[in-house]
C-alpha cells in the first residue's frame, strides 16, 4: 500500500468548521465541554479547562471528586466547578480526560459515558480506546511520541504511516503531538502541523 502524503495545516482546511457564533446564540447552543479533574496535578485540568473556554466552548465545567475548592479558588470565573458524576453536569457535549492523569474511576465514568458525547482523551486515557471498542464514538487522541509508543503496537515504517495505522486501530483521530504535529484519521487522511515554536517545549502546553 502506497503511503498518502499528509496535507499542510493550513487556515482553509478549518476555518469554515469553526462556528461563529450568531445574534440568537446563547451558551447552551455553543457547546459543553466537560473536563475530568485530576487529583493531582491540578494545573494540567486547570489548562485545559482554560483552553476550552478561551476556543470559544459556551461552557466549560471541571468534573471532580476531589480537589474542588482547589478548582474553584484558581479557575476563572466562568468556568463551572461540580462534584460527582457526569449526571451533576448539564447538556454536555465532549467529555475531555487525561490531562494530569486518569484514575480508575475517571476510567470507569468515560467507558459508560453517553455514547453521543464526543471524547478527547490525552496522555493516561488514552488506553481506553486503544483497542478498538470506543470505535463507534467520535473520539481525539493526542498523545506525545511516548505516549504514542506506549499504547500502540511499534510497526516499520514512516511516522505518518504509524499514525495512520494506529488510527485506524483504534477508530479515532490521533493527534501525534511533536515539533511537527501529525493529524491522523482512521479512513487513512493525515494533516501535518509545522507552525509550532520552540517556546513550547515545556509542561502543560499540550494541556
Amino acid at each position: 500500500m502506497t503511503e498518502r502524503a499528509p496535507i499542510a495545516n493550513t487556515p482553509a482546511l478549518w476555518t469554515d468548521k469553526l462556528p461563529e457564533p450568531g445574534p440568537s446564540d446563547h451558551k447552551y447552543t455553543r457547546g459543553h465541554c466537560v473536563i475530568l479533574g485530576s487529583t493531582t496535578y491540578t494545573g494540567a485540568t486547570r489548562l485545559a479547562a482554560e483552553a476550552c473556554s478561551r476556543i470559544g466552548s459556551g461552557l466549560a465545567t471541571v468534573l471532580c471528586t476531589d480537589k474542588a475548592d482547589i478548582y474553584r479558588a484558581s479557575l476563572p470565573a466562568d468556568i463551572m466547578v461540580a462534584e460527582g458524576g457526569i449526571d451533576m453536569v448539564r447538556r454536555p457535549n465532549v467529555l475531555l480526560s487525561g490531562p494530569g492523569g486518569c484514575s480508575d474511576g475517571q476510567a470507569e465514568l468515560v467507558e459508560h459515558s453517553d455514547h453521543q458525547l464526543g471524547l478527547v482523551l490525552d496522555a493516561d486515557a488514552i488506553r481506553l480506546a486503544c483497542d478498538g471498542q470506543m470505535a463507534n464514538r467520535d473520539v481525539i487522541l493526542t498523545p506525545h511520541a511516548g505516549e504514542f509508543a506506549r499504547y500502540f503496537e511499534t510497526r516499520q515504517g514512516s511516522r505518518v504511516d504509524a499514525a495512520i495505522h494506529a488510527a485506524g486501530q483504534a477508530g479515532a483521530v490521533i493527534v501525534l503531538k511533536g515539533n511537527e504535529t501529525l493529524i491522523a484519521a482512521p479512513d487513512g487522511r493525515s494533516v501535518l502541523n509545522t507552525h509550532a515554536s520552540p517556546y513550547l517545549a515545556k509542561a502543560g502546553t499540550g494541556d
